[in-house]
Order: structure tokens, then C-alpha cells, then sequence
């Protein structure tokens, strides 16, 4: 990662704790995780609901991510 890259990384990141490391931050992670089914490995036969569904999961897991660096 270029010094640029890691720049703009640590002031994502910086952004995200300030966004989601709080009371009101964190409640809004739980809803979203419930929306989500974040924490639930689901299949489903529909290609494209699968992959709407995989999607809309891996937003929170990105976000969940960079709160844990």
C-alpha cells in the first residue's frame, strides 16, 4: 500500500470509529446487523436475491472490518 493509500485508509478508518465507536453508533450497527442477517450464512436458490443478499451482508462486514483495525 502506497503512503497515499495508507493515508486515505487511516482517515477512512479514523472516520468510521468516530461514525460507529459511540452509544448511538453502535445501536445502529445492531439494527443493521438484523437487517442485513449479517451474522446468518444464507443461501438462497435465486441467484440474483442470493446475490443481493450476499451483498447487502458484506456492507456491514466491511464496516465491522475496519472497526476492528
Amino acid at each position: 500500500m502506497s503512503e497515499t493509500e495508507e493515508t486515505k485508509h487511516n482517515k477512512l478508518r479514523l472516520a468510521y470509529h468516530l461514525t460507529f465507536d459511540n452509544d448511538h453508533g453502535r445501536e445502529v450497527l445492531e439494527e443493521l446487523a438484523e437487517y442485513t442477517r449479517a451474522d446468518e450464512a444464507e443461501f438462497c436458490a435465486d441467484a440474483r436475491k442470493d446475490a443481493y443478499m450476499q451483498g447487502r451482508r458484506s456492507a456491514l462486514l466491511h464496516i465491522r472490518k475496519l472497526l476492528k483495525e
